[in-house]
This record gives C-alpha cells, sequence and structure tokens, in this order.
C-alpha cells in the first residue's frame, strides 16, 4: 500500500525556498540546463522529489519521481532534473533591467517563525516570487501578494515594500552562489518529500507539559489528505485530531492535562481518500517517540459531561504531588462564583462528585456548565485548606463540564445494517448473516430492529443490505436514505454494522452522500456537536466492523466518551449512561482474490456468544464487551488474515457493558446497574 509523504524541504530554482520544515542540507544548483538537487538523507529512507512552476495549478505539484531510495555508503543523496532551466539569456526577467545575471540562493533556513511572502503580477499568475528580491520602496500596485500564514491571495495595491529585513535571515553557510545563473520569469519550485508522517521538534526523553503546538510533516503524491492527529498507541490524544481543510502551517495541538504524569510513547497519524473515483484512501503512522509528561494539576480521567440522570458532578483530578492540600473553585456558567473546595490528598489524587449543591445549601441545578480552578498549597496547617496561610504552588486553568440533556422516550432500540459490497465474492453471500445473528439478539430482548429488513429490496433473509455498486444507483441511493432514518430515529440507541467504513464516516465514497454517512452529518444530525444541545441524542452501544472506524471522531459523532476502559464509578459519579464504542484502528482485509474472507463473520457470532454468556460485572475483567471481543479473538482459530484483523480492534467508552444493560428506561429510573 501507498503511504504518505513527509514533506521533507522545499527549494526554488531561481529564487530562494519557499516557507517550509527545510530538509537539512538541501541544496538546488544549475549544471547547463540541469538543476542538481542535494540534500542530507540516510540509506533507510526513500524520497519523492517533485517541482511546480504555478502553485495554483490543480494539482501544484508534479512528479520527478517517487519511491528513490536514499543513497548508500554517504549521507547526501543527489537527483538531477535535466533540461530544468532555459539556456542562458533566453527569457529577460521582468524584475530586472536587462539580462543581468543574479546569484542563485537555495536557503535552508527555516522560516517558521519568518515565512516567506510571495508576490505576482496580476497578469501573469505563472510569475510567483519572494518578495523581498524587490528593493525598499517598491510599490506592488497591479500585484497580489500572498500571505502563506492564512494561505490567501489579496491585493497588493496600496502596498509599498518595507525597508525591513530587505533579506531574508541567513545562517551561517546559509547559501551557494552559482555565477551561471540568472533570474527568469519561468520560475521553478522544488520540493523533497520523505515517505511517511513524522512529528517535527519532538525527540525522545522530552518533557511536555501544558498546551504544546506540535508541526506534523505529510505529503501526498496522490490522494487528499482528510485526517491529521497525534495519538497513543493507536488512539487520538485529546483533541488533537484534524479533519480536511487544512490551514498552514500543519500543526495540531495537545493538551498534555488531559494525559496522565508520567512516559508516553506518541506518533503522528494521518490518512487520505483518492483524488478521483472510489477507493479506500490509505493512511500512515510515524515511528512512535518516547516522552515525559508532567502538569502539577492534570486531568486525565476528568468527565466532560454530567446530569443526564441525576444532579451529579464528577471530579477527578491528578495532582503532581504526594501528601498535598489542594483547592477548587466552583463557576456557574463561566463567571458566576460558586464556592471553593478544599482537602488534603495523601496520593495525589482527588476523586469524588458534587451533588450541585453549593454554600447555604444553594442547589445550582439551572446552570448549563461548571468551570473549575485547581490549586495545590501549602504552608498551611496540616489538612486546613482555603486557609489564609497557604501559599499556592501551582493553579490549573479552568477546566469546564457540561450539563447533558438526553431524554430517552423509549427503551433503546437497534439499528442493524450490512453494507453487501462483497455478494459477488466466493462466500460473500453470507456476510448477512453477522448482521442477522445481532438482528435476533435484539428482538430476544423485545426490541425494534430499523431498517425493516421486509422493506429492503434485496433481502436476503437475515438483516437490512445496502447493495454495492460501482456508480450512484436509485436503489443503493434508497438503501443509504433508509440507513439514514433508523439511525436518526429518536429510539435509536445501538447500531451494528458490518461493511466499507473510513475514519470519518461509514460507505464507499466520502464523496457521495448517495453511498456515504460521514462523522460530521452523524454529529450534526444527533445534536452532539455542540456541548450543550436540548435535542442531543447519544448512543449506548456502536459497533462499526469496518476499516479504520476507531481511528477518527466517529465515537463523539455518537456521543459517546473518546477514551479507553471509562470505569463505571466515572458514569456513575457523572450521572451518566454507560456507553461504548467498538470499531477498528486500520483496514479489515475483507477478501482475497474472488474469496470473501467469512471468518469475520464467525469471530463476530463468537463474540455474541461469550458476550451474552456473563452477567454484567464491574470491573470488566470477567464479562462486559471488551471480555467477549477478547475471548472471541483469543479462544478460536482463525485464519492469518482474519487474526491479524481482529487485533486491531479498540474499545472506547465502559469496557464492562453487556448486551441489554444500561439500556432500558427501568435502569434510566432506577439509577442502576
Amino acid at each position: 500500500m501507498k503511504t504518505l509523504k513527509k514533506i521533507s524541504g522545499i527549494a526554488l530554482l531561481l529564487t530562494v525556498a519557499v516557507s517550509a520544515q527545510a530538509v537539512e542540507g538541501l541544496r538546488v544548483s544549475l549544471q547547463d540546463t540541469n538543476a542538481i538537487l542535494s540534500w542530507t538523507s540516510t540509506d533507510s529512507d526513500f524520497y519523492l522529489v517533485q517541482y511546480s512552476t504555478n502553485l495554483n495549478s490543480n494539482p501544484p505539484w508534479q512528479t520527478l519521481t517517487n519511491w528513490m531510495p536514499g543513497a548508500e555508503g554517504t549521507n547526501t543523496t543527489l537527483f538531477i532534473h535535466e533540461g530544468a532551466a532555459p539556456e542562458k539569456g533566453a527569457t529577460a526577467s521582468p524584475f530586472s533591467t536587462g539580462n543581468e545575471l543574479l546569484s542563485f540562493r537555495s536557503l535552508t533556513y527555516d522560516t517558521s517563525s519568518r515565512p516567506v511572502q510571495w508576490v505576482m503580477p496580476r497578469d501573469n499568475p505563472l510569475s510567483i516570487v519572494p518578495m523581498f528580491i524587490y528593493p525598499p520602496g517598491y510599490n506592488f500596485n497591479g500585484f497580489l501578494l500572498f500571505d502563506p500564514l492564512t494561505e490567501s491571495w489579496s491585493s497588493g495595491d496600496g502596498i509599498i515594500r518595507s525597508s525591513d529585513n530587505v533579506e531574508p535571515p541567513i545562517p551561517s553557510g546559509g547559501f551557494e552562489t552559482n555565477t551561471d545563473a540568472f533570474f527568469s520569469s519561468d520560475i521553478r519550485l522544488y520540493r523533497v518529500v520523505r515517505h511517511g508522517v513524522s512529528l517535527v521538534g519532538i525527540t525522545n526523553g522530552m518533557t511536555l507539559s501544558g498546551t504544546v503546538t506540535i508541526p506534523l510533516e505529510v505529503g501526498l503524491d496522490d490522494g487528499v489528505l482528510t485526517t491529521i492527529c497525534v495519538e497513543e498507541d493507536g488512539t487520538p490524544i485529546g483533541n488533537s485530531i484534524k479533519t480536511a481543510p487544512f490551514s498552514s502551517p500543519l500543526q495540531v495541538t495537545i493538551d498534555t492535562t488531559s494525559m496522565s504524569n508520567g512516559v508516553h510513547e506518541i506518533s503522528a497519524f494521518a490518512s487520505w481518500r483518492p483524488s478521483t473515483g472510489l477507493g479506500d484512501g490509505g493512511d500512515t503512522e510515524s515511528e512512535p517517540v518516547t516522552v515525559n509528561v508532567f502538569n502539577p494539576i492534570s486531568f486525565p480521567d476528568w468527565m466532560d459531561y454530567f446530569g443526564e440522570l441525576d444532579n451529579r458532578l464528577s471530579l477527578k483530578v491528578q495532582l503532581g504531588y504526594t501528601n498535598i492540600d489542594w483547592e477548587m473553585d466552583v463557576y456557574g456558567n463561566g463567571t458566576n462564583y460558586v464556592g471553593t473546595f478544599g482537602g488534603h490528598s495523601n496520593d495525589g489524587v482527588i476523586d469524588g462528585y458534587w451533588d450541585l449543591v453549593g454554600p447555604n445549601n444553594v442547589v445550582h441545578t439551572n446552570e448549563t456548565f461548571f468551570d473549575f480552578v485547581v490549586r495545590v498549597v501549602s504552608n498551611a496547617p496540616q489538612g486546613a485548606s482555603i486557609s489564609p496561610q497557604a501559599t499556592t504552588l501551582a493553579e490549573s486553568q479552568k477546566k469546564r463540564s457540561y450539563r447533558q440533556t438526553d431524554n430517552w422516550s423509549t427503551d433503546g432500540m437497534w439499528v442493524i445494517a450490512v453494507h453487501d459490497a462483497w455478494e459477488s465474492y466466493v462466500g460473500g453471500d453470507e456476510l448477512p448473516a453477522a448482521g442477522g445473528d445481532f438482528f435476533n439478539r435484539a428482538e430476544s430482548f423485545g426490541l425494534t430492529v430499523r431498517p425493516d429488513r421486509r422493506d429492503n429490496e434485496i433481502d436476503k433473509g437475515y438483516c437490512f443490505c445496502i447493495p454495492h455498486e460501482e456508480q450512484d444507483s436509485e436503489e443503493q441511493k434508497n438503501a443509504w436514505n433508509n440507513l439514514r432514518s433508523a439511525l436518526f430515529n429518536s429510539e435509536s440507541r445501538n447500531f451494528f454494522y458490518i461493511g466499507h467504513g473510513a475514519n470519518n464516516g461509514i460507505g464507499m465514497s466520502p464523496n457521495s452522500t448517495n453511498r456515504f454517512i460521514s462523522s460530521d452529518e452523524i454529529t450534526i444530525r444527533l445534536h452532539t456537536v455542540a456541548p450543550y444541545h436540548p435535542n442531543r441524542h447519544g448512543y449506548r452501544f456502536v459497533f462499526l466492523y469496518g476499516c479504520q472506524t476507531a481511528k477518527g471522531d466517529l465515537p463523539k459523532s455518537f456521543g459517546m466518551i473518546h477514551k479507553e476502559n471509562v470505569p463505571l464509578s466515572s458514569y456513575l459519579s457523572a450521572a451518566l449512561t454507560p456507553s461504548a464504542f467498538v470499531g477498528f484502528t486500520e483496514n479489515v482485509t475483507a477478501g482475497f482474490g474472488n474469496n470473501f474472507q467469512v471468518h469475520h463473520i464467525l469471530f463476530i457470532q463468537n463474540f455474541l456468544y461469550e458476550w451474552g454468556q456473563r452477567p454484567a460485572v464491574d470491573p470488566p475483567e470477567s464479562g462486559g464487551v471488551k471480555y467477549a471481543l477478547d475471548r472471541a479473538r483469543n479462544n478460536y482459530s482463525y485464519p492469518f488474515a482474519v487474526s491479524r484483523d481482529v487485533e486491531k480492534i479498540k474499545v472506547f467508552g465502559y469496557w464492562g457493558l453487556y448486551p441489554n444493560g444500561c439500556n432500558t428506561l427501568g435502569y434510566r429510573s432506577n439509577y442502576q446497574q
């Protein structure tokens, strides 16, 4: 499979380097009419070399070579672009007098802090050059100016070249001069990209604290970048997931206070979809980097929501100290001061809940959210917090928890669908049986299953099937719309789907709503996009048996906590309904040649059997959805491809959830397992 390509550096023939993280030692020089590219390399990497004469074209970059190995026995790789430069003197520069020779520069400085601003004549969009080649006082009437920070063009009318920063910053050895070079309107830009995605500036052993912005280097030979994030063990960290469209520079921000103190192994992840046509796209992950995380106050187990079932709010905080006093200020709706808690922690953990009763027994049930500021203090009498003698050692930023309203009108009903994309394969006709087993389990609890399989025009006798065709058809469109109606029905709270998937939705083609339901659409239709929405419709259980479905924000789209192994006590202390999301972190092998991997169906059947064999327990070491998945994976035999795939299943939320647990109005009214 192709992977994404890391943008390692950019150089510009006949001018200067484009604003980018530059590859170490990148140089471009001229030899007759050939451009000679050289860069610092390793023989374990593969490179892609591209050029452009107009960054506004589509696509802007043309590939000169792909999968070029780094040179062996040396740390420098060379590439020759034959005929890259016109014959000397063939083209006059509109930015100089006559055909005078100009120095050719290939700069290697890091311009991330002082990016180059580009200009081009309004009547000649092929001539893109950096602003600093013009003298101070130059009037840019008739030009367009490009800002690399906003990636937008604007009129240069009335803009005068400043005398500041006439030349870009140049480190020692920052450029080469080639007296045979000249400036030409036939401008050419080069970039060298290394295959993969990388964290920039993050090295092994580094300590991270507070909010950290991490640049990512990603390049594409073909396809459209859809998702980037920083992850740990296949799980996105905090809110680091970003989806298209992207702005420059490419980077993600991590609030390390959402992580526990200690050693973490993090990596960069990126995925893309094909530029045209159908297909699953691809993904790539960087080599992991081991970092230390330390914050005096952190919130790895914080519950962002509360109060769905009762007036109760979870308070879970990790301190960087032991045997320490702490204080916690409470604000209603962000500005209304409520009061201050105080206490002492022997083990550096604050773990409890608040019943929304403040000072003087005032009950604060009308607030849509609360903010909390945590302090650790010293020099106070032992255990005596909120003391005038206390000295603040550390104080957190405000941490928020939103009241969640999610009024179920009935027991949680089921949505079950099979994307019949392998019906023409040998064994593919057995695929609907996987959904049929879920169908029978749901009906055994007296629950309605949607869509009604009797309304399915291609009913296979097991469950609702969505046809698969290379082109949009009315039948296919109707099937996806029937699934939509079922998903967004107010009674639906459980969903099993097997078929094509992605990290941002389910279906075959993200470009067509006739064959794809995106995570954004789910978020909007279920009203989980806003922290507080009166018509919020969260799901209790979702199992998406498709490629990369656990890699993006789909858990959040369905209104679930996007963390692994959230204990039951966290849900109870926050008065929330426990929920679980199951999906794959990588692609799933559905078939070899013309044969469908029917053992996927066997795995699902084994999971359902194991899931129903044990009563509800907590902690979930001997029961619940995660335990059943582990037993289905480890206690039965499958071909290698299926065994490898099911190792990539992740469970977010409550691992101890069982088939009909926490799914009834009775549970909600009694608020007990």
